[in-house]
């Protein structure tokens, strides 16, 4: 009984919204504890902003299933004009969608960034979910993303065909294997400089973290 009360806490520690010095892993097995020096997100097949050499990264975990995910762009993107040239910032899908229709957008996300459309897709992609409200069938998100990819004057084809590439399969493989070696169970997940936070939280608290990282030691 008190092996599993002492489980169940440690269960509990792991799905803190937010960790200050890293994140907690547990199995049956053994536990693992991951400093920020441990977690580095692979972003460098991913469109990002900002200089790649910036002392600051940013990666913000979403999905088009999250009604909270929309307000972390505004708040990084008020980080990077307060903190000029030292914030590099990447928004990068959350793989674990389970919808088909989701998972379809998740795909035509990241074939948009073989014709450099990347966060006009992003954008598009969100609008088209709060349009229709509640989940889409697999056939009407096809449709709305091929619109999406006309009113963006790509090669719809293209796009298409990239959405089941084999290079798309290997980023959405490893990014469940990414997702699953961080502990990231939630959305939105913001990682700054191997720091996780989980959930969505005022501006200042983003702020804090960034000049902390950017204070001289």
């Amino acid at each position: 009984m008190l092996k599993k009360c002492i489980l169940a806490l440690l269960c509990l520690l792991s799905g803190l919204a937010a960790f200050k010095v890293g994140q907690l892993l547990v199995t049956k097995e053994e536990i693992t504890i991951l400093t920020p020096d441990d977690i580095h997100p692979s972003i460098n097949n991913f469109p990002s902003k900002g200089d790649t050499a910036a002392k600051v990264t940013i990666v913000d975990y979403f999905n088009f299933s999250c009604r909270y995910c929309d307000s972390i762009d505004p708040l990084i993107d008020s980080l990077m004009v307060e903190f000029p040239g030292a914030i590099r910032y990447c928004a990068k899908p959350f793989p674990l969608e389970k919808d088909k229709g989701r998972r379809l957008m998740v795909r035509a996300l990241l074939a948009s960034a073989e014709q450099n459309r990347y966060w006009e897709t992003l954008t598009l992609l969100r609008s088209m979910v709060e349009q229709g409200k509640t989940t889409l069938s697999y056939k009407e998100t096809k449709k709305r993303i091929a619109h999406i990819s006309d009113s963006l004057k790509l090669d719809t084809k293209k796009l298409f065909d990239d959405m089941h590439s084999k290079r798309i399969e290997k980023l959405l493989e490893t990014g469940d294997a990414e997702a699953k070696n961080y502990n990231i169970r939630r959305i939105p997940t913001v990682i700054i400089n191997g720091q996780i936070t989980t959930g969505l939280y005022p501006y200042y608290h983003y702020k804090d973290i960034v000049e902390k990282i950017l204070s001289p030691k």
